[in-house]
């Protein structure tokens, strides 16, 4: 033949090594592909490669989700799950948009992939953008909150200089009253703030303990009682003799006195406020403070734990309220791996938190500062 043996078998030796390389090549190929898809599929932004006519070549789970709900878009023209985009000014390379879809609110930049491939790359900036918001809100809020006790402060301070200090000591002494009174306010909400910023962080390192619960809702009671007497409020505790559980004391002390002290200012002269702790199984300890108020109406309800929500803010302000009470309680209850509810109508309101109950063998889950 044309070809010796020697010949043929050295060409099938040559044929063969090509095939164990190009299959090599493969499996690299294949392996690279693996780690991409790897890669960019536990990236938060979305990610997506379009031609020149503008069809989806690759698209990662993230893009996806944002541009189509979850949906395939491969071979998918770009504007036809991505309307918004060719609004803004369409995929060329270089641009930058931040776009509104699909109730989200997305920021697209497109680059250059080379051999007329464009990278779409999708941030989702929605909860940035709510946090944002509430930041503000939140400031505007704290700088109205100031602004009050600060004007009342201010406007008695300068009458007091005026000369009424000397020409009538009786009313002199009226305005230094209010004068403290406001600066305690404003001590208040400070307090109350900084404490809300610490526990909304994550910042507050939880100390669990052996708690006897019904000794600390009898230390509550006493702490409370002169408050109560002002108000012509009656305070009631119902608790068994001994109710231990495994958590931290001075978290629940400010939960349950923010609680108590909301029944109080809220109540009716003559009205009762009802302190009850009680056991919800092996696992769980129930607190309940209930009062005998006007109620809070239902349109307020899915507010009260709300920063600075106020069903009647000119009352709160009178009794020296912040606004803040109800979202350290919630804050805290949730610190403590517990749930706080409410339930109201015209003949008062009751908050519920129930908190684990753990033993000496479980620890709370400890939070770093």
């Amino acid at each position: 033949g044309l070809l010796g043996g020697d010949t043929l078998a050295h060409l099938g030796h040559e044929l063969n090594a090509l095939g164990v390389r190009l299959q090599a090549n493969r499996d690299e190929i294949a392996r690279q592909r693996s780690l991409l898809d790897g890669a960019l599929g536990a990236l938060n932004e979305g990610v997506a490669c379009i031609d020149e006519l503008d069809r989806v070549l690759y698209a990662n789970p993230a893009y996806r989700q944002m541009a189509a709900g979850g949906a395939d878009v491969l071979s998918q023209a770009y504007y036809e799950h991505l309307p918004v985009l060719t609004g803004a000014g369409g995929a060329g390379p270089g641009s930058e948009n931040e776009l509104e879809h699909r109730r989200r609110q997305l920021r697209a930049l497109v680059t250059s992939g080379g051999h007329g491939v464009r990278v779409i790359i999708l941030h989702d900036f929605t909860e940035l953008k709510r946090l944002e918001g509430a930041r503000r809100d939140f400031i505007a809020a704290v700088s109205h909150e100031l602004k009050t006790p600060l004007t009342a402060i201010s406007g008695f301070t300068e009458t007091l200089l005026d000369g009424v200090l000397e020409e009538d000591p009786v009313i002199a002494r009226e305005f230094l009253g209010k004068v403290a009174a406001h600066a305690d306010r404003l001590a208040t909400l400070v307090r109350d703030v900084l404490t809300l910023s610490r526990l909304e962080q994550g910042a507050w390192q939880v100390q669990p303990a052996d708690v006897d619960l019904a000794r600390l809702g009898q230390a509550l009671i006493d702490e409370f009682t002169p408050a109560a007497d002002r108000a012509q409020v009656r305070l009631e505790l119902v608790a068994p003799a001994q109710l231990l559980a495994m958590t931290d004391t001075e978290l629940v002390r400010q939960l349950v006195g923010n609680l108590v002290s909301n029944a109080i200012r809220y109540n009716r002269v003559g009205g009762t406020v009802t302190l009850q702790f009680a056991e919800a199984g092996a696992a769980g300890v129930v607190i309940t403070v209930t009062d005998t108020g006007i109620g809070i109406p239902a349109e307020h309800q899915a507010h009260v734990f709300d920063r600075f929500y106020r069903v009647d803010a000119h009352r709160s302000r009178q009794t020296g309220g912040t606004g803040l009470g109800l979202a350290i309680v919630r804050q805290l209850s949730d610190v403590l791996g517990g749930t706080v509810t409410m339930v109201s109508d015209s003949s008062g309101t009751a908050f519920t938190v129930a908190i684990p109950r753990r033993d000496a063998r479980h620890e709370l889950v400890t939070r770093g500062i």
